[in-house]
């Protein structure tokens, strides 16, 4: 003989439920977040190795004085620049190579030197720099990381200046993407300038 449930194993269910349920919502949205400083940290990733393969190589893709002949720049880099658009800040990085005439790697020069089209960040995504695992403080000034023809040596300016933004002593370049919902949420990418590594630091 089947029996009703009474009000207080109605509760009990009902609340567990909620909490089955809160505990899944909050699941999703932790993993849609990681997801989101994964991509953006690969991708980063991805566009320095294509930056620095540009610079070993030598590729030439414009002529720069005129004879008719493309030149080989000094290198290839990577520019950052924090946009706003109506009420909403939102990062860019842009492919570039540096076509100043001279040895010297020179900061980036907007609409001459692009090298394919830029990529939006994603505007959840927040992003930090460290020296040697120190903290230097959030990106906001324009930043480049440059890759010196024909070896790949890197350099990091500041994007304003010419003047390279690391002292002797500097080892390690660190750029951290975190989620700006869930700070917790963050992949850093780590540059050596001493021995050339690259690679993706995740959760740190």
């Amino acid at each position: 003989m089947s029996r009703a449930f009474t009000l207080i194993e109605m509760l009990v269910t009902v609340s567990i439920i909620a909490i089955m349920t809160t505990f899944t919502v909050v699941n999703l949205g932790f993993q849609r977040n990681d997801r989101t400083v994964q991509k953006t940290a690969r991708e980063f990733y991805g566009a320095l190795q294509y930056a620095r393969n540009l610079a070993v190589s030598g590729k030439v893709f414009k002529d720069e004085n005129g004879d008719g002949a493309l030149d080989v720049p000094n290198g290839y880099g990577i520019f950052f620049v924090l946009l706003l658009s109506g009420s909403e800040f939102f990062y860019k990085e842009q492919l570039y190579g540096d076509l100043y005439a001279g040895t010297t790697p020179k900061r980036y020069d907007s609409g001459t030197e692009e090298f394919g089209a830029g990529e939006i960040l994603d505007q959840d995504i927040s992003i930090s720099l460290y020296f040697d695992n120190v903290l230097i403080g959030a990106l906001g000034l324009p930043q480049t990381i440059f890759f010196a023809t024909p070896r790949g040596d890197i350099t990091y300016y500041d994007g304003i200046s010419d003047v390279s933004l690391m002292v002797p002593t500097v080892q390690e370049i660190g750029i951290e993407f975190a989620s700006i919902k869930d700070p917790s949420v963050k992949d850093r990418v780590i540059i050596n300038s001493v021995t050339g590594q690259m690679y993706v630091n995740e959760n740190q």
